[in-house]
């Protein structure tokens, strides 16, 4: 008997090991993709931007998003009246744009296209706005980091300038449901 009692563990051991055994394999995910609407913070030097965005198709976003705040770039102004210049501005008190957004399949990095109208006053005597176009990359999930540029023409009783610009950097927070 005493024997027996020696020999029943070593008997049982196959039926624990076998037990703890995963027989099904699960696929692992590298991100939810089954998220349909996600709503963006954007911080930029100065100026904030909201945005959401809905799912249209595996990897593609449509949206809208609304700043404010004077947003600051570096910029490249040119105008046929003067001379072309480089220029930190201040500009875009409030945008509005239209976004779409593409996710890349084998990175954290994802690509946005915006066309934008934006309101900048320079003094109380006139008011000026943009109209531009901008390309942005992000990198990471849930916190991204990434940078604009941004190509668009100034509007104003006697202006006529184009602008090239870049934001210096966008800290952008998601949220996705």
């Amino acid at each position: 008997m005493k024997n027996l009692l020696y020999i029943l563990p070593f008997l049982l051991l196959p039926i624990f090991v076998v037990a703890q055994e995963n027989i099904t394999e699960v696929p692992v995910k590298k991100g939810n993709t089954n998220f349909k609407n996600q709503i963006d913070s954007d911080w930029q030097v100065l100026s904030y931007t909201f945005g959401y965005k809905r799912r249209v198709s595996k990897s593609l976003f449509l949206g809208a998003n609304v700043g404010f705040g004077p947003a600051l770039s570096f910029a490249y102004i040119t105008n046929k009246h003067s001379d072309n210049y480089y220029s930190f501005i201040l500009g875009e008190l409030m945008h509005f744009g239209i976004v779409a957004k593409k996710n890349s399949k084998i990175s954290k990095f994802s690509f946005e296209a915006e066309s934008r109208i934006g309101l900048i006053g320079y003094d109380e005597a006139s008011s000026l706005y943009t109209f531009g176009f901008l390309a942005s990359i992000y990198y990471g999930e849930k916190i991204q980091i990434g940078f604009r540029i941004a190509f668009g023409k100034f509007y104003n009783v006697g202006s006529d300038d184009l602008f090239l610009s870049t934001n210096l950097i966008t800290l952008r927070i998601n949220t996705k449901w």
